[in-house]
Protein backbone atom coordinates (compact mmCIF):
# COMPACT_ATOMS: atom_id res chain seq x y z
CA UNK A 1 0.00 0.00 0.00
CA UNK A 2 1.40 3.65 -1.22
CA UNK A 3 1.73 5.96 1.88
CA UNK A 4 2.16 9.76 1.90
CA UNK A 5 5.73 10.59 2.16
CA UNK A 6 5.40 13.09 4.63
CA UNK A 7 2.34 11.69 7.09
CA UNK A 8 2.31 9.00 6.26
CA UNK A 9 -1.47 8.29 5.42
CA UNK A 10 -2.48 5.87 3.02
CA UNK A 11 -5.92 7.92 2.25
CA UNK A 12 -4.15 9.14 -1.25
CA UNK A 13 -6.03 9.53 -4.47
CA UNK A 14 -4.29 8.59 -8.15
CA UNK A 15 -4.08 12.02 -10.02
CA UNK A 16 -2.38 11.02 -12.99
CA UNK A 17 0.09 8.80 -15.24
CA UNK A 18 2.24 9.50 -17.55
CA UNK A 19 3.59 5.80 -17.82
CA UNK A 20 7.29 4.58 -17.14
CA UNK A 21 9.90 6.49 -18.14
CA UNK A 22 13.30 7.10 -17.82
CA UNK A 23 14.83 9.68 -14.99
CA UNK A 24 14.22 12.73 -16.26
CA UNK A 25 17.97 13.74 -16.38
CA UNK A 26 19.72 10.53 -17.52
CA UNK A 27 21.59 11.68 -20.24
CA UNK A 28 22.46 8.96 -22.71
CA UNK A 29 26.65 9.03 -23.07
CA UNK A 30 26.43 6.44 -25.46
CA UNK A 31 23.49 5.12 -28.12
CA UNK A 32 24.43 2.00 -27.34
CA UNK A 33 23.85 2.23 -23.63
CA UNK A 34 20.40 2.66 -24.42
CA UNK A 35 19.85 -0.80 -24.30
CA UNK A 36 20.36 -0.63 -20.18
CA UNK A 37 18.20 2.54 -19.95
CA UNK A 38 15.79 1.85 -17.04
CA UNK A 39 12.27 3.50 -16.87
CA UNK A 40 9.89 3.89 -14.23
CA UNK A 41 6.20 4.64 -13.21
CA UNK A 42 5.55 8.23 -12.88
CA UNK A 43 2.36 8.58 -11.57
CA UNK A 44 0.93 11.56 -9.36
CA UNK A 45 -1.25 11.31 -5.85
CA UNK A 46 -3.08 13.49 -3.58
CA UNK A 47 -3.02 13.17 0.63
CA UNK A 48 -6.19 13.72 1.70
CA UNK A 49 -4.65 14.51 5.04
CA UNK A 50 -1.65 16.73 4.97
CA UNK A 51 -3.15 17.96 1.24
CA UNK A 52 0.57 17.24 -0.23
CA UNK A 53 0.74 16.09 -3.78
CA UNK A 54 3.44 13.79 -4.78
CA UNK A 55 4.83 11.50 -7.26
CA UNK A 56 5.44 8.33 -4.81
CA UNK A 57 8.97 6.07 -5.55
CA UNK A 58 11.60 4.86 -3.93
CA UNK A 59 14.17 5.58 -6.22
CA UNK A 60 17.56 6.42 -4.01
CA UNK A 61 18.22 10.62 -4.52
CA UNK A 62 22.21 9.58 -4.75
CA UNK A 63 21.02 7.70 -8.28
CA UNK A 64 19.17 10.91 -8.89
CA UNK A 65 21.66 14.07 -7.87
CA UNK A 66 24.99 12.47 -7.10
CA UNK A 67 25.83 13.32 -10.80
CA UNK A 68 23.53 15.78 -11.95
CA UNK A 69 23.84 17.97 -14.99
CA UNK A 70 21.63 20.54 -14.41
CA UNK A 71 24.11 23.62 -14.05
CA UNK A 72 21.97 26.99 -12.98
CA UNK A 73 24.07 29.58 -14.40
CA UNK A 74 23.56 28.89 -18.18
CA UNK A 75 20.32 30.53 -18.16
CA UNK A 76 20.38 34.55 -18.03
CA UNK A 77 16.49 34.24 -16.95
CA UNK A 78 17.59 32.44 -14.01
CA UNK A 79 20.73 34.72 -13.42
CA UNK A 80 18.60 37.77 -13.36
CA UNK A 81 16.10 36.50 -10.77
CA UNK A 82 19.16 35.69 -8.67
CA UNK A 83 20.05 39.51 -8.78
CA UNK A 84 16.56 40.43 -7.86
CA UNK A 85 16.61 38.42 -5.15
CA UNK A 86 19.62 39.10 -3.37
CA UNK A 87 18.37 42.89 -3.73
CA UNK A 88 14.65 41.90 -2.60
CA UNK A 89 16.16 40.46 0.62
CA UNK A 90 19.02 42.31 1.42
CA UNK A 91 16.95 45.52 1.48
CA UNK A 92 13.44 43.95 3.38
CA UNK A 93 15.24 42.81 5.73
CA UNK A 94 18.89 44.92 6.13
CA UNK A 95 21.20 42.32 6.08
CA UNK A 96 24.72 43.97 6.63
CA UNK A 97 27.67 41.93 5.43
CA UNK A 98 29.78 42.41 8.48
CA UNK A 99 27.31 40.47 10.49
CA UNK A 100 25.06 38.52 8.50
CA UNK A 101 25.69 34.76 7.24
CA UNK A 102 24.18 33.55 4.07
CA UNK A 103 23.32 29.85 3.75
CA UNK A 104 21.88 28.24 0.39
CA UNK A 105 20.72 24.81 0.43
CA UNK A 106 21.16 23.45 -3.02
CA UNK A 107 23.42 26.03 -4.18
CA UNK A 108 24.78 23.77 -7.23
CA UNK A 109 26.79 26.35 -9.08
CA UNK A 110 26.39 29.31 -6.98
CA UNK A 111 25.34 31.48 -9.23
CA UNK A 112 23.06 32.57 -6.26
CA UNK A 113 25.73 32.87 -3.94
CA UNK A 114 27.74 34.81 -6.21
CA UNK A 115 25.62 38.32 -5.58
CA UNK A 116 25.93 37.80 -1.97
CA UNK A 117 29.86 36.71 -2.18
CA UNK A 118 30.37 39.96 -4.23
CA UNK A 119 29.16 42.15 -1.57
CA UNK A 120 31.34 40.71 0.86
CA UNK A 121 28.86 38.74 2.47
CA UNK A 122 29.70 34.89 4.63
CA UNK A 123 28.58 32.50 1.96
CA UNK A 124 28.88 29.15 2.67
CA UNK A 125 26.42 26.36 -0.26
CA UNK A 126 25.19 22.90 0.42
CA UNK A 127 25.48 21.07 -2.90
CA UNK A 128 25.10 17.36 -3.29
CA UNK A 129 26.25 17.54 -7.22
CA UNK A 130 30.00 17.12 -7.40
CA UNK A 131 29.65 18.78 -11.50
CA UNK A 132 27.99 21.91 -9.53
CA UNK A 133 30.08 21.72 -6.66
CA UNK A 134 33.18 21.89 -8.39
CA UNK A 135 32.19 24.93 -10.36
CA UNK A 136 30.70 26.98 -7.30
CA UNK A 137 34.47 26.11 -5.57
CA UNK A 138 36.16 27.48 -8.49
CA UNK A 139 34.27 30.72 -7.76
CA UNK A 140 35.54 30.80 -4.74
CA UNK A 141 32.12 29.92 -2.85
CA UNK A 142 32.64 27.63 -0.08
CA UNK A 143 30.80 24.61 -0.52
CA UNK A 144 29.66 21.60 1.42
CA UNK A 145 29.51 18.53 -1.14
CA UNK A 146 26.80 16.27 0.80
CA UNK A 147 22.89 16.34 1.05
CA UNK A 148 21.24 18.35 4.05
CA UNK A 149 19.97 15.94 6.55
CA UNK A 150 19.98 16.64 10.72
CA UNK A 151 23.34 15.40 11.63
CA UNK A 152 24.85 17.95 9.11
CA UNK A 153 22.49 20.57 10.58
CA UNK A 154 23.88 20.01 14.05
CA UNK A 155 27.83 19.80 12.74
CA UNK A 156 27.06 22.80 10.74
CA UNK A 157 25.74 24.99 13.75
CA UNK A 158 28.63 24.18 15.75
CA UNK A 159 31.38 25.48 13.65
CA UNK A 160 30.11 28.52 11.77
CA UNK A 161 28.41 31.17 12.82
CA UNK A 162 24.74 32.02 13.52
CA UNK A 163 22.89 32.09 9.94
CA UNK A 164 20.95 34.88 9.27
CA UNK A 165 19.44 33.72 5.62
CA UNK A 166 18.68 30.51 5.04
CA UNK A 167 18.02 30.05 1.01
CA UNK A 168 16.29 27.08 0.21
CA UNK A 169 14.91 27.69 -3.20
CA UNK A 170 13.41 25.63 -5.96
CA UNK A 171 14.80 22.43 -3.56
CA UNK A 172 12.25 21.61 -1.54
CA UNK A 173 10.40 19.74 -4.58
CA UNK A 174 13.32 17.69 -4.72
CA UNK A 175 13.34 16.00 -1.46
CA UNK A 176 12.31 12.57 -0.99
CA UNK A 177 12.83 12.67 2.97
CA UNK A 178 10.77 15.47 3.56
CA UNK A 179 10.56 15.28 6.83
CA UNK A 180 14.44 14.74 7.52
CA UNK A 181 14.99 17.70 5.99
CA UNK A 182 12.89 20.52 7.51
CA UNK A 183 14.24 19.16 10.69
CA UNK A 184 17.30 19.99 9.22
CA UNK A 185 16.05 23.64 8.22
CA UNK A 186 14.97 23.86 11.59
CA UNK A 187 18.00 22.85 13.40
CA UNK A 188 20.05 25.55 10.89
CA UNK A 189 17.45 28.40 12.25
CA UNK A 190 17.30 30.22 15.64
CA UNK A 191 14.89 32.97 16.46
CA UNK A 192 16.39 35.55 14.34
CA UNK A 193 17.29 33.41 11.04
CA UNK A 194 15.16 34.36 8.27
CA UNK A 195 14.14 31.31 5.81
CA UNK A 196 13.71 31.74 2.19
CA UNK A 197 11.94 28.67 0.31
CA UNK A 198 10.78 29.23 -3.51
CA UNK A 199 8.97 26.47 -5.30
CA UNK A 200 6.37 25.93 -8.50
CA UNK A 201 2.92 26.52 -7.15
CA UNK A 202 0.48 23.62 -7.43
CA UNK A 203 -1.85 25.81 -8.64
CA UNK A 204 -0.40 26.32 -12.40
CA UNK A 205 -0.06 22.40 -12.50
CA UNK A 206 -3.55 22.58 -12.61
CA UNK A 207 -4.58 25.62 -14.07
CA UNK A 208 -2.10 25.99 -16.78
CA UNK A 209 -1.90 22.60 -17.72
CA UNK A 210 1.80 22.09 -16.73
CA UNK A 211 2.02 18.07 -16.30
CA UNK A 212 5.08 18.25 -18.18
CA UNK A 213 6.93 19.78 -14.67
CA UNK A 214 6.21 16.13 -13.23
CA UNK A 215 9.31 13.75 -12.61
CA UNK A 216 10.96 11.37 -10.48
CA UNK A 217 12.98 14.09 -8.75
CA UNK A 218 10.15 16.50 -8.34
CA UNK A 219 8.47 14.31 -5.68
CA UNK A 220 6.23 16.93 -4.44
CA UNK A 221 4.07 20.16 -5.90
CA UNK A 222 3.23 22.34 -2.70
CA UNK A 223 0.38 24.36 -2.68
CA UNK A 224 0.39 27.31 0.49
CA UNK A 225 -1.84 24.39 2.85
CA UNK A 226 0.46 21.82 2.01
CA UNK A 227 3.66 23.84 2.57
CA UNK A 228 2.13 25.25 5.85
CA UNK A 229 1.33 21.78 7.20
CA UNK A 230 4.98 20.60 6.37
CA UNK A 231 6.64 23.39 8.55
CA UNK A 232 4.31 23.47 11.07
CA UNK A 233 5.38 20.16 12.26
CA UNK A 234 9.06 21.18 12.83
CA UNK A 235 8.33 24.90 14.55
CA UNK A 236 8.35 27.01 11.46
CA UNK A 237 5.83 29.27 10.20
CA UNK A 238 5.29 31.62 7.21
CA UNK A 239 5.26 35.38 7.80
CA UNK A 240 5.56 36.91 4.25
CA UNK A 241 5.19 36.06 0.50
CA UNK A 242 6.14 36.89 -2.62
CA UNK A 243 4.15 35.45 -6.41
CA UNK A 244 6.62 35.02 -9.16
CA UNK A 245 6.30 34.50 -12.94
CA UNK A 246 9.62 32.42 -12.47
CA UNK A 247 8.89 28.36 -13.64
CA UNK A 248 5.79 29.33 -15.29
CA UNK A 249 4.61 30.61 -11.99
CA UNK A 250 6.25 30.18 -8.49
CA UNK A 251 5.31 30.92 -4.96
CA UNK A 252 8.25 32.56 -2.32
CA UNK A 253 7.87 32.48 0.82
CA UNK A 254 9.33 33.89 3.96
CA UNK A 255 9.24 32.01 7.19
CA UNK A 256 10.79 31.44 10.60
CA UNK A 257 11.21 29.93 14.21
CA UNK A 258 7.62 29.98 15.97
CA UNK A 259 9.72 32.41 18.67
CA UNK A 260 10.31 35.05 16.51
CA UNK A 261 8.25 37.96 16.70
CA UNK A 262 7.77 38.96 13.05
CA UNK A 263 4.31 39.47 12.07
CA UNK A 264 2.09 37.48 9.48
CA UNK A 265 1.53 39.98 6.15
CA UNK A 266 -1.79 41.03 5.13
CA UNK A 267 -0.74 39.40 1.74
CA UNK A 268 -0.13 36.07 2.83
CA UNK A 269 -3.57 35.91 4.28
CA UNK A 270 -5.23 37.08 1.08
CA UNK A 271 -3.28 34.45 -0.71
CA UNK A 272 -4.59 31.97 1.33
CA UNK A 273 -8.20 33.11 1.21
CA UNK A 274 -7.38 32.80 -2.24
CA UNK A 275 -6.09 29.45 -3.16
CA UNK A 276 -8.81 27.91 -0.90
CA UNK A 277 -11.79 29.08 -2.91
CA UNK A 278 -10.02 27.50 -6.25
CA UNK A 279 -11.23 23.56 -4.98
CA UNK A 280 -7.92 22.79 -6.41
CA UNK A 281 -8.83 19.21 -5.67
CA UNK A 282 -12.30 18.44 -6.06
CA UNK A 283 -13.28 15.05 -7.82
CA UNK A 284 -14.43 17.46 -11.15
CA UNK A 285 -11.20 19.50 -11.74
CA UNK A 286 -8.53 16.82 -10.97
CA UNK A 287 -10.95 14.59 -14.00
CA UNK A 288 -10.48 18.17 -15.90
CA UNK A 289 -6.43 17.95 -15.23
CA UNK A 290 -7.02 14.21 -16.40
CA UNK A 291 -8.47 14.59 -19.62
CA UNK A 292 -6.31 17.43 -20.56
CA UNK A 293 -3.72 16.06 -20.39
CA UNK A 294 -4.60 13.18 -22.71
CA UNK A 295 -6.07 14.98 -25.21
CA UNK A 296 -2.67 17.70 -24.82
CA UNK A 297 -0.83 14.12 -26.21
CA UNK A 298 -3.10 13.71 -28.88
CA UNK A 299 -3.17 17.01 -30.32
CA UNK A 300 0.42 17.06 -30.08
CA UNK A 301 1.48 13.49 -31.61
CA UNK A 302 -1.16 14.81 -34.30
CA UNK A 303 0.57 18.01 -35.06
CA UNK A 304 4.13 16.78 -35.24
CA UNK A 305 3.46 14.18 -37.56
CA UNK A 306 1.62 16.15 -39.88
CA UNK A 307 4.78 18.56 -40.10
CA UNK A 308 6.92 15.59 -40.83
CA UNK A 309 4.62 14.30 -43.27
CA UNK A 310 5.46 17.23 -45.29
CA UNK A 311 8.94 16.90 -44.87
CA UNK A 312 9.75 19.21 -42.55
CA UNK A 313 12.77 19.28 -40.43
CA UNK A 314 12.07 19.24 -36.75
CA UNK A 315 14.17 20.41 -34.32
CA UNK A 316 13.95 21.26 -30.04
CA UNK A 317 15.74 23.51 -27.81
CA UNK A 318 16.36 23.11 -24.34
CA UNK A 319 17.38 19.58 -23.46
CA UNK A 320 15.46 20.24 -19.70
CA UNK A 321 13.83 17.58 -17.48
CA UNK A 322 10.63 18.95 -18.17
CA UNK A 323 11.14 18.66 -22.04
CA UNK A 324 11.92 14.82 -21.01
CA UNK A 325 8.65 14.11 -19.41
CA UNK A 326 6.69 15.40 -22.31
CA UNK A 327 8.29 13.53 -25.18
CA UNK A 328 8.20 10.45 -23.79
CA UNK A 329 4.98 10.76 -21.89
CA UNK A 330 3.32 11.98 -25.71
CA UNK A 331 6.25 9.03 -27.36
CA UNK A 332 7.78 11.46 -29.65
CA UNK A 333 11.68 10.81 -30.41
CA UNK A 334 14.00 10.50 -33.08
CA UNK A 335 12.48 9.46 -35.84
CA UNK A 336 10.19 12.69 -35.43
CA UNK A 337 12.76 15.39 -34.00
CA UNK A 338 15.99 15.50 -35.05
CA UNK A 339 18.52 16.89 -32.70
CA UNK A 340 17.53 19.09 -29.16
CA UNK A 341 20.17 22.03 -28.87
CA UNK A 342 21.47 23.07 -25.28
CA UNK A 343 23.97 25.35 -23.98
CA UNK A 344 24.98 23.44 -21.00
CA UNK A 345 28.17 21.22 -22.27
CA UNK A 346 27.69 18.98 -19.93
CA UNK A 347 24.82 17.92 -22.08
CA UNK A 348 26.05 18.24 -25.06
CA UNK A 349 27.27 14.78 -26.99
CA UNK A 350 24.57 13.09 -25.08
CA UNK A 351 21.49 11.59 -25.77
CA UNK A 352 17.89 12.46 -24.09
CA UNK A 353 16.71 10.05 -22.27
CA UNK A 354 13.74 7.64 -23.95
CA UNK A 355 13.51 9.40 -26.58
CA UNK A 356 17.48 8.80 -28.49
CA UNK A 357 17.68 12.56 -29.68
CA UNK A 358 21.07 13.75 -29.50
CA UNK A 359 21.94 16.86 -27.65
CA UNK A 360 24.38 19.52 -29.98
CA UNK A 361 25.37 22.90 -29.34
CA UNK A 362 23.27 25.36 -30.30
CA UNK A 363 25.81 26.71 -32.83
CA UNK A 364 24.71 23.81 -35.12
CA UNK A 365 21.63 25.09 -35.88
CA UNK A 366 22.94 27.59 -38.18
CA UNK A 367 24.34 24.33 -40.39
CA UNK A 368 21.53 22.15 -39.86
CA UNK A 369 19.04 24.59 -40.57
CA UNK A 370 15.61 23.33 -39.31
CA UNK A 371 12.13 24.42 -40.17
CA UNK A 372 10.55 24.53 -36.72
CA UNK A 373 12.08 24.29 -33.16
CA UNK A 374 9.96 23.28 -30.58
CA UNK A 375 11.14 25.16 -27.15
CA UNK A 376 10.93 22.06 -24.31
CA UNK A 377 12.13 24.28 -21.57
CA UNK A 378 8.37 27.24 -22.53
CA UNK A 379 9.07 29.05 -19.48
CA UNK A 380 12.32 30.68 -20.97
CA UNK A 381 10.80 30.90 -24.17
CA UNK A 382 11.51 34.81 -24.41
CA UNK A 383 15.04 34.22 -23.79
CA UNK A 384 15.49 31.77 -26.38
CA UNK A 385 13.78 33.28 -29.08
CA UNK A 386 15.71 36.58 -28.74
CA UNK A 387 19.07 34.48 -28.41
CA UNK A 388 18.24 32.74 -31.69
CA UNK A 389 15.99 34.94 -33.68
CA UNK A 390 18.46 34.66 -36.39
CA UNK A 391 16.37 31.08 -37.88
CA UNK A 392 14.08 33.73 -39.22
CA UNK A 393 17.06 34.26 -42.23
CA UNK A 394 15.52 31.22 -43.30
CA UNK A 395 11.89 30.62 -42.28
CA UNK A 396 12.15 28.57 -39.34
CA UNK A 397 9.92 28.95 -36.89
CA UNK A 398 9.28 28.15 -32.93
CA UNK A 399 7.18 26.09 -31.74
CA UNK A 400 5.58 25.81 -27.58
CA UNK A 401 3.33 22.62 -27.27
CA UNK A 402 2.25 23.90 -23.05
CA UNK A 403 -0.29 24.92 -22.43
CA UNK A 404 -1.81 24.63 -26.34
CA UNK A 405 -0.12 24.36 -29.40
CA UNK A 406 1.50 28.07 -30.57
CA UNK A 407 3.99 28.92 -33.50
CA UNK A 408 6.23 31.89 -33.28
Amino acid sequence: MIKCKFCKSSKLKKILSLGYTPLANSYVVKYQHFKFEKSYPLELYFCKKCKLIQAPHNISPNKIFVNYDYLSGVSNTWIKHCEKFYSRVVKKFKFNFKKDSIVEIASNDGTLLKFFLKKKFNCIGIEPSKFAAKIARKNKIRTVNRFLEPNLAKNFIKNNKKISLIVANNVIAHVLDINNFIKSLSILCDEKTILSIEFPHVVNLFKKLQFDTIYHEHHYYYSLESIQNVLKKYNLQIFDIDKLNIHGGSIRIFAKKNKNTLKKSKKLTHEFKKEKKLNLYSNKNLKKFNDSVKNTRINTVQFLNNLKKKNCKISAYGAAAKGNTFLNYCKIDNQIIDFAYDSNSLKQGKYLPGSKIKILNPAMIKKNKPDFIVILPWNIKDEIIKTYKYVKKWGCKFIILLPKIKIF
